[in-house]
C-alpha cells in the first residue's frame, strides 16, 4: 500500500529545485504529472523508501559541494525533493535507449527487468563491506558518503543491466534468469557500443548489480594499485563482452565515470568518460553527478542519430551478419553534427 500523504505539503520552493516550472503540475516517479503536490511528495517519499539506499549512499552529493545530506529516517522534505529530478532524468534516458534498443531484437531482450529491493539491500551491504574493507575504513557505515551507489540504484530500478550469458567476461550467477534462445549469439548486444578495428573487438554490457559486485570483487585490488587515490572507491558499471580490455567504473564518492584502457604494450590508465557539468545552479557543480551525464550523454546521441545500430553489411565485424548492433563510430558527418547542436 502506498504510503499515508505527509502531514504538511512539500516547500514551496520544490519547483525551483528541479521538479519543473514554478506553477506547473509535479511529475511523480513515473514522470506523469500528480493531482497535487501532497500527492506528489507522497509518491516520491514512497519511492524513496523502497529504493532502501543506505544512509552511507544517500542522495545529497558530496558534502563539499552541496553542504547538506537527506537525514537518515528517510521522513523529511529533503530526501525526496533530492531524489526527485534526479529519477526523472534516469527515467528520461532509459526511455531514449529503450526505444533505440527495440531496433535490435537481441539488445531489447538482454535488457533486464527492475532490481528488487531483496536483491539491491544484498548487493548494497556487499559492497559496502568491499569498498569500506579496501580503502582501510573500518567497515560498513565508516568512511565518506557515497552517493555514487545511490545513483547505482536509480539506475538499476528501471533495468538490472543486461543479461548476456554468452559473453567471454560473464561470471557465474550474472546472468541468472536470462532466455536463452537456441544458439543465438549476444556479445555483440552491448548497450555501450561498440565497434571493430583489425583484430580489436569491442561490445560494452551495462552490467547489472551481480556483475558489478562480482567484478568489483575479482578486481578490487588490482583498482588499488591502479590508482591508490581513487581506486577504493571504484565499482565496475559495463565491461567489453569479448575480453577485459575496456571497462567503465563510477566512483561512488564523486561520482564520475571513469574508463580503464588496457592495450598491449601500454600501462593501464583511467580517464573521465563525459562531459563537465553544463552548469552549478542546481545542487552545486554536482547536479546528479557524472553517471547522469555519462547515460544521458548515450542516450542523447542515439536519440539524435549521432550513433546507431550497425546491420546487414555495415555490421560491426565485417562479413559477420550476426554483428549487429550499436556502432560508437558517428554516423553523421562533423557538419551535420555542428548543424544539430546550434539548432538546439
Amino acid at each position: 500500500a502506498p504510503p499515508p500523504p505527509p502531514a504538511d505539503p512539500p516547500p514551496s520552493g520544490a519547483a525551483s529545485r528541479g521538479w519543473g516550472p514554478a506553477g506547473a503540475p509535479l511529475p511523480g516517479p513515473d514522470g506523469r504529472a500528480a493531482p497535487s503536490a501532497r500527492a506528489a511528495y507522497a509518491a516520491w517519499l514512497g519511492l524513496h523508501r523502497t529504493l532502501a539506499i543506505h544512509p552511507s549512499a544517500a542522495l545529497g552529493g558530496p558534502v563539499s559541494t552541496v553542504g547538506t545530506r537527506p537525514p537518515r529516517d528517510g521522513n523529511h522534505f529533503g530526501a525526496p525533493l533530492l531524489l526527485a529530478p534526479l529519477q526523472l532524468r534516469v527515467l528520461k534516458s532509459w526511455g531514449r535507449l529503450e526505444a533505440f534498443a527495440a531496433s535490435l531484437s537481441g539488445l531489447a531482450r538482454s535488457l533486464a527487468p527492475p532490481l528488487g529491493q531483496d536483491k539491491w539491500q544484498q548487493a548494497q551491504a556487499a559492497l559496502l563491506d568491499e569498498l569500506c574493507g579496501l580503502s582501510g575504513g573500518g567497515g560498513r557505515g565508516a568512511g565518506p558518503p557515497l552517493p555514487g551507489l545511490g545513483l547505482l540504484r536509480l539506475v538499476w530500478a528501471r533495468h538490472d543491466g543486461q543479461l548476456l550469458p554468452r559473453c567471454a567476461t560473464s561470471l557465474a550467477g550474472e546472468a541468472e534468469g536470462a532466455e536463452v534462445e537456441g544458439e543465438d549469439r549476444d556479445e555483440w548486444s552491448g548497450l555501450i557500443g561498440g565497434y571493430t578495428a583489425y583484430d580489436h573487438r569491442v561490445s560494452v554490457r551495462l552490467l547489472g548489480v551481480v556483475g558489478a559486485v562480482r567484478w568489483r570483487q575479482r578486481l578490487g585490488p588490482q583498482l588499488l594499485d591502479l590508482d591508490p587515490e581513487r581506486g577504493p572507491w571504484l565499482v565496475p558499471i559495463a565491461i567489453n563482452n569479448f575480453v577485459l580490455n575496456k571497462l567503465f567504473l563510477v566512483d561512488v564518492r564523486s561520482c564520475d565515470v571513469l574508463h580503464l584502457a588496457a592495450q598491449p604494450g601500454a600501462p593501464a590508465s583511467l580517464a573521465l568518460s563525459h562531459p563537465p557539468p553544463a552548469s552549478s545552479a542546481a545542487f552545486g557543480a554536482w547536479a546528479g553527478g557524472g553517471l547522469l551525464r555519462w547515460l544521458e550523454e548515450l542516450a542523447s546521441r542515439v536519440h539524435d542519430g549521432r550513433l546507431g545500430a550497425r546491420l546487414g553489411a555495415a555490421c560491426l565485424e565485417p562479413e559477420d551478419p550476426d554483428s549487429a548492433g550499436l556502432c560508437l563510430f558517428p554516423l553523421r558527418a562533423a557538419e551535420a553534427e555542428e548543424e544539430a547542436a546550434a539548432a538546439a
